[in-house]
């Protein structure tokens, strides 16, 4: 069909050629052809992402933003999660969503800044539009930046029971990243580091690379179309409030209402998560029993493992424990026929007692070594210069919120303390 048959014409006479390429390319993805083509055009010309956006989701790392995202999910909401990519990348994806799932409730969400393309990609967000931003006292974020651990390396790999010695695979499995401002090497250990604030805060301050923290004022300034920030402190979406929470913003913002209670009363950075799922299989008579223990806010389970049967084989010991309450029991096809036979079962669940004793224990063990706020803020009054560049962060990243928002900073008890030391070394 020529283009004289179709409507581009007419917008390109009446509005203009960025439009009706556009409005072209809004047809074409619809008929999910020639992505390839149309996607780096509209990108060079700076089209703006098509409407059909609701809100943007703005949030710095360390904020409890992944975990919202999560909740935002869980409500039935369309959103994107990038990290490293590119602004390109970024658009691409994006408009494609848009574009191909606009009878769906669509947002935006942004946890990034001075990635490759940034500002081009933020100039391509036009339509006037609301913002949901998650802040948490500064102090706390600096906190579960350092205590933040890699993924137990081994969670492939497969924990069998039946008398193995379980404590040697899990003893010091959770590492730390190190680093050394003397030399600006990183090395992994067995605890968490507080000199790891100096790399974050000069990479920070000098925009090395792509940027996570402390970056949700630099997010808002970049985006002229935001017309409201509502802001939520990250204690509203913590154990029963998100709940309420989420029925709140559902009403203010159209949304499907939260639906399962349970779910939103869950950590997905729980005091299990870095142990978290485990492949565990269980020798049995005739064969084993293969499962996957895994939160139930993660969406990491093995696809082999697709029959919940947590009712069924959760320990008694720790149906009612507060870090194991979201912990769900995955298994597959062959298991559940072994699971007919009672004699199987009381094994299954002996063995399953067992090993959540070991990871009890070393749970135990890594949370004893993590560091507390307290801990930031004595480091801080010990380095009066690590402590300035922090306050020159959050001078800029806090000046929105408390000119919209005072009442959530003053409950910052940390942040407050933080000023206290300031003012007392004459730190500005």
């Amino acid at each position: 069909m020529g283009i004289t048959n179709n409507n581009t014409w007419r917008i390109m006479k009446e509005i203009g050629i960025k439009k009706a390429i556009s409005h072209r390319t809004s047809k074409v993805l619809r008929g999910n052809i020639l992505i390839d083509m149309f996607m780096p055009i509209a990108w060079k010309l700076g089209l703006g992402l098509p409407k059909g956006y609701k809100f943007l989701y703005i949030a710095s790392h360390g904020t409890g933003h992944n975990a919202m995202q999560r909740f935002l999910y869980k409500c039935g909401i369309n959103t994107n999660w990038h990290f490293y990519e590119d602004g390109y990348t970024r658009y691409r994806e994006i408009y494609t969503r848009l574009i191909r799932d606009n009878k769906n409730y669509n947002i935006i969400s942004i946890s990034e800044y001075n990635f490759k393309d940034y500002q081009k990609f933020f100039s391509t967000i036009k339509d006037k539009i609301k913002a949901i931003s998650l802040v948490r006292d500064p102090i706390s974020i600096c906190k579960s930046s350092i205590n933040h651990s890699l993924e137990r390396n081994n969670t492939q790999e497969i924990v069998m029971g039946g008398g193995g010695n379980l404590s040697a695979i899990f003893k010091d499995c959770i590492k730390y990243q190190h680093y050394n401002p003397q030399t600006g090497q990183f090395h992994l250990a067995n605890n968490p580091c507080l000199d790891q604030l100096e790399h974050l805060f000069s990479g920070r301050i000098q925009m090395q690379d792509m940027q996570g923290m402390f970056v949700t004022n630099d997010i808002i300034k970049s985006i002229p179309s935001i017309s409201e920030v509502h802001y939520i402190d990250m204690s509203q979406i913590i154990g029963s409030k998100t709940y309420n929470t989420m029925n709140e913003l559902s009403h203010k913002f159209g949304f499907p209402p939260p639906k399962d209670k349970h779910y939103f009363e869950g950590s997905l950075y729980g005091e299990l998560r870095a142990f978290l799922p485990i492949r565990f299989h269980i020798p049995i008579t005739d064969g084993q029993v293969e499962l996957v223990c895994n939160l139930q806010q993660h969406n990491l389970t093995l696809n082999e493992y697709k029959h919940d049967v947590t009712l069924q084989l959760m320990p008694n010991s720790y149906k009612d424990d507060k870090n194991f309450s979201h912990v769900k029991i995955y298994a597959t096809n062959k298991t559940l026929e072994k699971l007919q036979d009672n004699r199987n079962i009381y094994l299954t669940k002996k063995e399953l007692e067992n090993l959540f004793d070991v990871v009890q224990k070393e749970m135990l063990c890594n949370n004893a070594k993590k560091l507390k706020e307290s801990d930031v803020l004595t480091y801080l009054s010990q380095n009066p210069k690590l402590a300035k560049s922090l306050k020159a962060i959050l001078d800029n990243e806090l000046s929105h919120i408390k000119q919209t928002r005072l009442d959530i900073i003053e409950s910052w008890k940390y942040y407050l303390e933080f000023e206290a030391i300031c003012e007392e070394f004459d730190i500005k």
